[in-house]
């Protein structure tokens, strides 16, 4: 299994580097920040590509979870599904995500039943953007379980560079690949 891992983020990175590094970046585990008990809750990498908006695509084992966003004047707002937990679809969000001014809302999702941690991201979730600087974090809280969050750290440019990911007595810290 752990040669499956050094293969896959070999090849993850391998992707990366084709593109231009304006386009493209990966974030990588940092283990001197990170403290985590179970190993299931770990993510092998995460890209992040910027063409005409944003993707952001989760590798974890034989599973890829990818995000989309949409870029305007005013932010980067997250492209969501509205489905419910039989899958069924009935529209589409926009949440804003990455933003240069302070901000708290609450998201309200369509899924009432969340089966596994990874799913937390999707339900009803309190957002807030705080500035500092010329730097900014996205906080992303669970309302059903407060201890899941996903921190985003970005430049005023919205290019990410840190994704620090808590659920319990987890914390998982990614940190830009120089």
């Amino acid at each position: 299994m752990r040669h499956f891992f050094i293969i896959t983020v070999v090849l993850l990175l391998f992707s990366c580097s084709k593109q231009n590094d304006n386009r493209c970046l990966t974030l990588l585990l940092d283990p001197k920040s990170s403290e985590y008990t179970d190993d299931r809750f770990l993510i092998d990498s995460i890209n992040v590509i910027y063409d005409d908006s944003l993707k952001i695509i989760r590798h974890t084992g034989d599973y890829q979870f990818e995000s989309r966003f949409h870029q305007d004047e005013n932010g980067i707002y997250e492209i969501r599904e509205r489905c419910n937990e039989e899958l069924d679809c009935f529209g589409t969000d926009t949440i804003l995500t990455f933003y240069k001014s302070d901000t708290t809302f609450i998201y309200h999702s369509a899924y009432k039943f969340i089966p596994l941690v990874f799913f937390y991201t999707l339900a009803d979730c309190k957002y807030e953007i705080i500035s500092i600087d010329n730097n900014y974090k996205t906080i992303k809280q669970s309302i059903i379980d407060t201890t899941y969050k996903e921190i985003f750290f970005y430049d005023k440019n919205y290019h990410i560079y840190k994704y620090v990911n808590t659920w319990k007595d987890n914390k998982c810290v990614y940190i830009k690949k120089e």
